[in-house]
């Protein structure tokens, strides 16, 4: 990845993220939305190309960058999207990359927070995550469901980009990670 820049929300939106080890207990038969996603994350800079995939929809496809606002944490960003056609995204998908894939269920809580439930797919399979974005203000709500499971916002091992660049043995390791096994979804 390229040194740090100080991001500028002149283009950006915030985006304030916590992320999660679901217990397998969540139920995703309650999901408002079911989107196939796949992320490429072009090598050498901050750039992701997305793929989103919804029944019964056109795919969207979006180039992004996301920049943290202090190094080492990626609990707030700024995060900037363009979306593309599909003859940009095909030229753009010829750019060296890491890829992962993921079925994403979108869980709402109450309010107007969501929970995006990420089941990862190819190499990644038993792997599933969660993610609250808390939007501008950042608070979460005053009870977080206890399905959400372990706290892994902090831990670098459980960003996209990270999880893309995964080797075979990494991803043992990951899946066999102290108590993971109880939130894993075969």
């Amino acid at each position: 990845m390229t040194g740090d820049v100080r991001p500028s929300l002149k283009y950006a939106a915030v985006e304030r993220e916590r992320r999660f080890l679901p217990d397998v207990s969540v139920d995703l038969a309650g999901a408002s939305q079911v989107k196939q996603i796949e992320d490429r994350y072009v090598e050498g800079t901050r750039l992701r190309l997305r793929t989103v995939r919804e029944a019964g929809q056109a795919p969207v496809y979006k180039l992004g960058q996301k920049i943290r606002f202090v190094p080492g944490d990626a609990s707030a960003l700024a995060h900037t999207t363009v979306y593309l056609d599909e003859v940009e995204h095909a030229l753009l998908s010829g750019l060296p990359a890491v890829t992962l894939t993921k079925t994403r269920h979108v869980i709402p809580l109450s309010g107007q927070l969501d929970v995006a439930v990420d089941v990862f797919g190819g190499a990644l399979s038993g792997l599933t995550t969660a993610e609250l974005d808390l939007g501008e203000t950042g608070l979460p709500p005053d009870r977080l469901p206890s399905w959400l499971g372990a706290e892994v916002t902090g831990i670098e091992e459980y960003t996209g980009y990270a999880l893309a660049c995964l080797d075979a043995d990494g991803i043992t390791r990951l899946l066999a990670a102290p108590d993971h096994s109880r939130r894993t979804r075969s």
